[in-house]
């Protein structure tokens, strides 16, 4: 599965390169999709999250957010978490999309959520990286560089790892 900027996620035989089903979108899709088993999620400039069936490529539900998504979804228990350049991390139900929760940072969010132990790490253009639960997307801490950031972090047992635009390397536990 992967998107395009022609605005269509593919469903594609990875062995024999043959195109089982594409999903048609209004704009470019940057996002790399997450798939559980049953569903492609992705978002899109359009200004959508999309959850999609993996076998058909038929919408199972879109939810709108206020920017484009260009921040790849990670999948915990029962949510798909996002990052919005409307400057919010929102925590959607896999099955319906209803929205479980939502977070707001101070600026435009690119970066892509990691999810350890409970906790979904993601970093924002306002030079934070956030520490939220991912039950209730409540800060748990917050850490801030001195630019912005846009790359995904990495959990490595109880350190994340993540740059910022700089080229600064950070470690924090």
């Amino acid at each position: 599965y992967f998107g395009t900027l022609d605005g269509h996620l593919y469903s594609v035989n990875t062995k024999s390169g043959q195109e089982y089903w594409r999903f048609k979108t209004r704009h470019k899709i940057h996002s790399s999709p997450a798939v559980d088993g049953e569903k492609v999620y992705f978002g899109c400039d359009d200004k959508y999250v999309y959850a999609v069936n993996m076998r058909t490529g038929q919408q199972v539900w879109k939810k709108k957010t206020a920017g484009q998504v260009l921040s790849s979804p990670a999948l915990y228990e029962d949510k798909v978490l996002v990052g919005s350049k409307d400057g919010y991390v929102y925590a959607y139900d896999r099955n319906t999309g209803a929205r479980h929760w939502e977070f707001r940072t101070d600026g435009p969010v690119f970066s892509s959520p990691a999810v350890a132990s409970g906790t979904v790490y993601i970093g924002s253009t306002d030079m934070y990286l956030y520490a939220l639960d991912a039950e209730r997307g409540t800060v748990r801490w917050k850490y801030r560089t001195e630019n912005k950031l846009y790359s995904a972090p990495a959990v490595s047992g109880s350190q994340v790892f993540f740059t910022n635009v700089s080229g600064a390397l950070f470690a924090v536990r």
